[in-house]
């Protein structure tokens, strides 16, 4: 089997023939063959998809000269509203540092053991789904596990040190007329 791997590191990394990369779990969970056929009559075609897939938006209070170009932009960009946890790579970012800056390791947060596993099951969802990674960086901020309305919780990372160690990037705000 032929992988691609790319480092996304500013660092260089040398891999040599004996190092481990990756390792790929075999899939356990339930397989459907179907034909595309099936596939047309589960999916429906863009007309009959909803009008306005993300939740919470009230077509009623746009005016009706900006309903057509608001519904394409929602059909669009369809997939980042569907609930799914993914990345969406459209933008590269880079953090400038301070001159003298050196890197912050900062300990993980008080947690009782439930709130631990919680946070153990959430950390294994992600990095199942590709968005976090194993990290063994010389920086290091804490974790805090913030509740949901709907019970589940929030992923959150306290950079606050981080942030002032950065060169903020000016830009101009836009005016709203």
């Amino acid at each position: 089997m032929t992988v691609q791997v790319m480092h996304l590191g500013a660092t260089p990394l040398r891999l040599t023939t004996d190092m481990t990369v990756g390792y790929i779990d075999p899939y356990e969970g339930p397989t459907y063959e179907m034909s595309n056929n099936d596939l047309r009559e589960l999916h429906g075609t863009e007309k009959e998809q909803e009008k306005f897939p993300l939740p919470g938006v009230e077509a009623l209070s746009e005016p009706d000269d900006c309903s057509g170009a608001t519904e394409a932009l929602l059909q669009k960009h369809v997939s980042n509203w569907a609930g799914n946890l993914g990345i969406i790579r459209g933008v590269e970012h880079r953090v400038r540092l301070r001159p003298g800056a050196v890197p912050v390791r900062q300990h993980p947060c008080k947690a009782g053991p439930l709130a631990r596993e919680e946070e153990n099951s959430e950390f294994e969802r992600m990095r199942c789904l590709g968005v976090i990674d194993p990290s063994a960086g010389e920086w290091a901020s804490p974790v805090v596990m913030v509740p949901k309305p709907d019970g589940s919780v929030r992923v959150c990372i306290d950079y606050r040190k981080l942030k002032f160690m950065t060169i903020k990037d000016a830009y101009y705000i836009p005016r709203v007329d």
